[in-house]
């Protein structure tokens, strides 16, 4: 873990077998990991961090985000094609989206929607982050990936 001002290490968080991802929960002081290898998440103390559980999840987790406004943690599951639905404050597992692709990232926009990139749909789901019902998918289109640069 570093220093966000300084760049400088503070600490390691133990056993986090292909992690691809991180989330601050800061109002519950907790932080997760997504650990792809593991089909885990850990959930650790935010400033201590101290392990505090491993999280069985879907299948090859990978992008992590917390949603304030629901007080949730979602992994994006690349294997199992869903995200994975975690309560902040107990790190209980609460629910699955049925998202139906691999979602890589996501973005929420302040009112109750959460939007997720399907990379392998070609598309953007945007899901309800309290009730999980997906609402609407966007396609776009022959867009795959950024170019890449020679």
């Amino acid at each position: 873990m570093l220093n966000a001002d300084s760049g400088k290490p503070v600490g390691v968080i133990a056993d986090t077998s292909g992690v691809h991802g991180i989330a601050i929960a800061s109002a519950a002081n907790r932080g997760f990991t997504s650990n792809g290898t593991e089909n885990t998440i850990t959930m650790f103390g935010a400033e201590s961090l101290r392990v505090i559980a491993e999280i069985p999840v879907g299948t090859g987790p990978g992008g992590i985000y917390f949603d304030g406004l629901s007080n949730r943690v979602f992994t994006d599951n690349h294997g199992s094609h869903d995200i994975s639905v975690i309560d902040a404050a107990s790190g209980k597992v609460v629910g699955t989206v049925r998202i139906e692709g691999a979602g890589e990232q996501a973005a929420s926009d302040g009112d109750g929607l959460t939007f997720v990139n399907l990379e392998d749909k070609s598309e953007v789901a945007a899901f309800d982050p309290k009730t999980l019902e997906v609402k609407k998918r966007f396609p776009i289109g022959a867009a795959k990936r950024p170019p890449v640069s020679p």
